[in-house]
């Protein structure tokens, strides 16, 4: 699920974007990665293959306005290179993540409307991994993600405001660090940080947050060619203060949203061949 979003505002609150019967805007997405690797030596391998991906949208503001997507489904590709020393545990890699266009059939305010595009960014992330004592692993990961060029802008919407419906001022880099430990054949665990610094500005009215620190603690359960990991991540989200909307003038602020924060808990069942 490479990009989401559920936003939801209560009516009757008092906020603008309450109003007296909600806003809730929704973005849904799957994806399926296909990879091939090719060791060119022991310690050097390429990888490559490709990516479909399935996106759709709706929203409905305090204003009226309503839209809503077709489900696309369009294709990218995904392209790396690693370097591995497996008796310290050495493992870096780099991969990269094409852009992926949709263009969408879209209903505004209950009638059809113009088709518009949107381009779900491309990435860049680079990985790493090593052993720094006997069953204790350092790891980690830096990402990049174009966030700039991802824009939904209806026909519709902006003609009526001037604005895009969401839109991103700056790109992301995101840092995780950890250490992991095995602590015998069945059982091994690992502790990860995670940052992506705030940027500053407005944030949009439906996402309106500015980066974040996380901190994550998982576990592996290992039984011959079954593993099953599970982790519990807590995330303090950065302060943001968002925009208000048309027909206020540019640069008045409207909200400060702070001290927030989330909890999410994965798992994941794993058979090797």
């Amino acid at each position: 699920q490479p990009i989401g979003a559920n936003v939801a505002y209560a009516g009757a609150t008092g906020y603008i974007y309450g109003g007296v019967t909600g806003s809730n805007a929704e973005i849904k997405s799957s994806a399926v990665t296909a990879l091939l690797r090719y060791k060119l030596t022991d310690a050097v391998s390429v990888y490559g293959g490709l990516k479909v991906e399935n996106t759709s949208g709706n929203v409905k503001l305090f204003n009226g306005y309503t839209m809503s997507t077709s489900t696309e489904k369009d294709m990218g590709y995904v392209v790396g290179a690693a370097y591995e020393k497996p008796e310290i545990a050495l493992r870096v890699g780099l991969t990269y993540e094409s852009a992926i266009t949709h263009n969408f059939d879209v209903k505004e305010n209950g009638g059809a409307s113009l088709p518009f595009a949107t381009e779900v960014p491309q990435s860049l992330t680079l990985d790493f991994q090593s052993g720094v004592a006997k069953n204790t692993l350092v790891f980690g990961s830096i990402r990049w993600r174009d966030w700039t060029a991802f824009d939904i802008t209806p026909v519709g919407y902006q003609t009526q405001t001037g604005d895009s419906l969401v839109d991103y001022d700056h790109d992301s880099v995101t840092y995780s660090i950890g250490v992991g430990r095995k602590f015998n054949d069945t059982w091994s665990g690992a502790i990860t940080l995670g940052h992506e610094a705030t940027k500053g500005g407005f944030a949009g009215n439906l996402g309106p947050t500015d980066g974040y620190t996380s901190l994550g603690i998982g576990a592996s359960y290992t039984k011959g060619k079954m593993k099953i990991s599970t982790g519990v991540s807590y995330a303090w989200i950065g302060n943001a203060q968002t925009e208000a909307p048309n027909p206020f003038p540019d640069g008045l602020a409207l909200a400060d949203f702070k001290d927030n924060h989330l909890l999410g808990i994965g798992i994941k069942i794993g058979f090797s061949f």
